[in-house]
C-alpha cells in the first residue's frame, strides 16, 4: 500500500509519497519527508526536519536545530542558527 501525503497541522502542506507536514506552517515536498518543526520545510527526499524555522533542500538530511538552513545531501545539523552547504557536511 502506498503511503499518502499527510498535512496534520494548520497551514501544513505535504506533497509526495509519504510526505508529512506535522507542525503549524510546515512544508513537506518530496518522497518520505517528515517535517515536525514549526515554520519549517523540506524539499527533496527523504529528510527529517524537527527544528523550528529550519529548512532542508536536498536528500537524506536530518535537521534538529532551530533556525537552520541546509542545502546539500546526507547532512546532519544540530547547530541552532546555522547554514550548511554541501554534501555530507555536519
Amino acid at each position: 500500500m502506498d503511503a499518502a501525503a499527510n498535512a496534520t497541522a494548520t497551514n501544513g502542506i505535504a506533497i509526495g509519497k509519504g510526505a508529512q507536514a506535522n507542525a503549524v506552517n510546515a512544508i513537506s515536498i518530496g518522497t518520505g519527508n517528515i517535517v515536525s518543526g514549526v515554520n519549517s520545510g523540506a524539499l527533496g527526499d527523504p529528510s527529517t526536519v524537527s527544528g523550528a524555522g529550519s529548512y532542508s533542500v536536498g536528500n537524506n538530511n536530518t535537521i534538529t536545530a532551530d533556525n537552520a538552513f541546509v542545502l546539500g545531501n546526507n547532512v546532519t545539523n544540530a547547530v541552532n542558527g546555522s547554514v550548511v552547504l554541501g554534501n555530507g557536511a555536519t
